[in-house]
């Protein structure tokens, strides 16, 4: 594990708290460093380091409820 590098996620991190994609972008933009975004995941799971912005989970629908619905309307 690259101590160095470990150390950048985390300050950025520090200063957004926001996810993996976030902190790619940055690390582009500031230190010139063109790394897998998977690899930054892969770095903050090893941190404990979580965002706050968590990614929504829809809810789909079978067929029989949707009649339901439109059978009430």
């Amino acid at each position: 594990m690259d101590i160095q590098f470990a150390e950048k996620i985390q300050l950025l991190f520090d200063t957004s708290l926001k996810g993996y994609r976030y902190i790619w972008m940055q690390l582009k933009r500031q230190y010139h460093l063109s790394i897998n975004p998977k690899t930054i995941l892969w770095y903050m799971r090893l941190l404990g380091l979580k965002s706050l912005i968590r990614k929504k989970h829809l809810i789909s629908c079978t067929r029989q409820e949707i009649n339901k619905k439109a059978r009430k309307v």
